[in-house]
């Protein structure tokens, strides 16, 4: 891993640390978690409508380098399990509110888990203190998403809404 990227990350858990809502943000490098990325791993309580506490994961996205940019992506897994026979309807919600979004996404992974994703360029030539601001944003970002639509999805994944239902309740209809 980069040095460089590595040691913004560690910045990046010291200041998610200090947030309010967030619990112990720690650094876990590619050599402990096998993998070519390091990875900021943390839990932030009481996200969304549902007060569920959410498993936040930030990283650099490991790509070629092709441009003076480096990927900086975040995930906040919301629901790590569900019941399979609700997954389809919770997928037709997802595709039907990621139209709405403005930044980010949420997806159905494959172990029908609920898991928001957003991904912004910072550009290597920033000030390391730009760079730390723009990975903060990100995060508050997702979080504001995360936290705004969290409760429409889990009433899907609960089977208490369809996705039609879903979006005539966000839309006010």
């Amino acid at each position: 891993m980069d040095e460089k990227k590595r040691e913004l990350l560690t910045i990046l858990a010291r200041e998610l640390n200090d947030a309010e809502d967030v619990e112990s943000a720690s650094l876990f490098t590619d050599e402990e978690l096998g993998t070519d990325i390091d990875l900021v791993r943390c839990l932030v309580k009481e996200t969304g409508a549902d007060l569920i506490d959410t498993l936040a994961e930030c990283f650099f996205l490991p790509l070629e380098r092709q441009e003076s940019v480096s990927y900086f992506t975040t995930i906040f897994t919301i629901i790590d399990e569900m019941e399979p026979e609700y997954a389809q309807e919770l997928a037709q919600a997802v595709a039907r509110i990621n139209f709405f979004l403005p930044v980010g996404t949420f997806a159905v992974d494959n172990e029908n888990g609920l898991i928001f994703k957003y991904t912004v360029p910072i550009k290597d030539e920033e000030s390391d203190d730009d760079k730390k601001k723009d990975m903060l944003t990100a995060f508050n970002l997702s979080l504001s998403v995360v936290d705004k639509y969290e409760g429409y999805l889990m009433l899907v994944a609960t089977d208490e809404l369809d996705s039609e239902k879903m979006i005539d309740l966000i839309l006010g209809r």
